[in-house]
């Protein structure tokens, strides 16, 4: 079973699982470099929590997911426009002012992130803000459940923003594992902007 096909089978005892998570220690500080009402990209959305969230802070948010089932929650628990689709998939150029991608690139495999760190970089209009959170460790593992994740250590993070111009690193945070988490492994929260590309 895929990581994705999991996510299909258990999305309702996921949002169950997640909804009451209080995200805002670690949307404040992405938020808080945002001017006001900027428009936010959520990518890996789940069943919509963080952008119920967004919308009542006044940002207005649009979602995306890869699962299908996770796509039909979200668009039940809010208004906003949520697209079904993956991170190899995201088309948007200069679309976004902020783009929250909480706990969603773990899944990505390692050969596919520069990709997607490309993508989202290309949907962010020029000083727009990328929020990405992975869990730390190191590389790749497949936890009990069957999903796989790709683990961080803080130099790999930074190592990761480091190969992609323009895209200047801002912070990685550290914080504890939530009491959700079956793994009780500890997260990162990098937080980074979009510039102009030096001139050759």
């Amino acid at each position: 079973m895929s990581t994705i096909d999991w996510y299909d089978r258990n999305a309702s005892a996921f949002d169950e699982r997640t909804r009451d998570i209080d995200v805002v220690p670690q949307m404040r500080p992405f938020l808080d470099l945002l001017p006001p009402g900027a428009e936010i990209l959520d990518a890996g959305c789940g069943p919509g929590r963080d952008i119920q969230l967004m919308v009542r802070l006044g940002f207005p948010a649009t979602g995306f997911d890869a699962s299908r089932s996770m796509v039909d929650l979200a668009r039940a628990n809010t208004v906003q426009t949520i697209h079904h689709l993956a991170f190899h998939q995201l088309a948007f150029v200069n679309a976004f002012d902020g783009i929250w991608a909480n706990a969603s690139l773990l899944h990505v495999p390692t050969d596919e992130i520069d990709d997607a760190i490309r993508r989202l970089k290309r949907a962010l209009r020029a000083n727009g803000v990328l929020y990405v959170s992975v869990k730390a460790g190191d590389g790749v593992r497949t936890a009990e459940d069957g999903r796989v994740f790709n683990d961080y250590s803080e130099p790999s993070m930074r190592a990761l923003f480091a190969r992609h111009v323009a895209l200047d690193l801002i912070s990685i945070e550290h914080s504890a594992p939530g009491a959700q988490q079956v793994d009780r492994k500890p997260w990162l929260h990098a937080l980074a902007r979009k510039t102009s590309p030096p001139s050759v």
